[in-house]
């Protein structure tokens, strides 16, 4: 092809039916149309991407794609999502009660819909919410003080750090807006611990607990993670250290009491989850979708695109950039989310809340310094400030 003679490329080579590899002769067309300068518009979907999966091998790097009637999975899940461009949905007349009687099997969340916490000027603090958070070890105190102060900048009302033995004056010289309660020092069997009574009648009080990050993965973080499954009853989010326990035994999530679980992995940690390595995971969606029917839980998966899914919804988030691949974003995320529930939002509306506000904040900050240089704090003394 003349390179010079185009200005436009409409892509219409494959549409959203293509699975599988491009190969031979097709490959190398779209191979040496990728590397025209001209403007490349991809219609319904980039050819050579899997419109159900996001999966591509060789596929049209399109500037621009023009979908009919909805969004389709393979638009927000990688590679496709790098495929597709600017996305932009196009109204082809279906009628719109025919989108009410078959309603779309995900939703986007935007400016638009997403939901937050309700607030008002007569609401004291009780109304929005006691945080519980058991986070934090020797050498890992950032994670436990960063969730905390993201569940304060959320809007939590009362915030409790539940941490290990011979950390309080780290707390109280970090935190001085939060509580914090030293945990007993654990013995074999946690419920013969001196203080353990006075800790499970603190703890009960609260109305949502996240457990995880910074506590480690050792014999007495076990057994807290088993205690607090079998006996905790209300809303209960579950991240990083936590989810490394459950990955051990993923069945003791059959056992817990609540059955409000959320569960805030990134990529490795589900796949450490389900027992699969990350080359293998060809369809995340499906995956993920198993895995939430299961086990009967809740889980926000953490990536460029974000995935809330339970057994009956699917929400996708793409905010954000890559000032949040960094350290200690996934303890800020957990604290958000943990806080918003804990202010009365489902969990379903709060993880998709959680996930927007904090990419939003992450694009409003990257207009005034470098994605590198943003670092987890920046985010949390920036959350509604936009």
């Amino acid at each position: 092809l003349p390179a010079a003679c185009y200005d436009y490329l409409i892509d219409a080579i494959f549409g959203i039916g293509f699975k599988g590899v491009v190969k031979g002769w097709r490959a190398k067309v779209i191979e040496d149309l990728n590397n025209l300068k001209a403007l490349k518009i991809a219609i319904d979907i980039a050819s050579g991407v899997d419109a159900d999966t996001g999966a591509a091998d060789i596929a049209i790097n399109a500037d621009y794609t023009l979908t009919l009637a909805a969004a389709k999975y393979g638009h927000f899940l990688l590679p496709g999502r790098i495929a597709t461009g600017e996305l932009k949905i196009i109204d082809i007349g279906i009628p719109e009660r025919l989108y009410q009687q078959y309603p779309p099997q995900a939703n986007l969340v935007t400016e638009d819909n997403v939901e937050f916490p309700y607030r008002s000027q007569f609401y004291h603090k009780g109304h929005y919410g006691r945080v519980g958070i058991i986070a934090g070890a020797p050498g890992f105190s950032g994670a436990a003080i960063m969730a905390s102060r993201a569940a304060l900048r959320a809007g939590g009302g009362l915030i409790t750090l539940f941490h290990p033995a011979g950390m309080q004056q780290i707390f109280e010289t970090q935190l001085v807006e939060v509580m914090t309660y030293e945990m007993p020092v654990w013995k074999e069997k946690i419920e013969n611990s001196t203080g353990f009574e006075h800790f499970k009648e603190k703890l009960f009080t609260m109305d949502s607990l996240l457990i995880g990050p910074g506590i480690g993965v050792n014999s007495v973080t076990r057994k807290i993670m088993k205690f607090i499954l079998e006996n905790w009853d209300k809303p209960l989010v579950i991240d990083a250290d936590g989810l490394n326990i459950l990955a051990e035994k993923p069945q003791l999530l059959l056992k817990a009491k609540t059955k409000n679980i959320l569960l805030t992995p990134h990529l490795g940690e589900f796949c450490r989850l389900i027992g699969r390595n990350k080359e293998e995971l060809i369809d995340i969606l499906q995956a993920l979708q198993n895995f939430v029917k299961e086990y009967k839980v809740n889980v926000l998966l953490k990536s460029c695109t974000s995935i809330f899914a339970n057994d009956n919804k699917l929400i996708f988030n793409t905010s954000g950039n890559d000032a949040l691949a960094t350290g200690g974003s996934g303890d800020v995320l957990a604290g958000i989310v943990t806080s918003f529930i804990g202010q009365n939002l489902p969990i379903a509306p709060a993880a998709a809340a959680a996930s927007y506000l904090m990419g939003k904040t992450a694009e409003k900050i990257c207009e005034k310094r470098a994605a590198a240089s943003v670092i987890p704090t920046d985010i949390i003394e920036n959350i509604f400030t936009f």
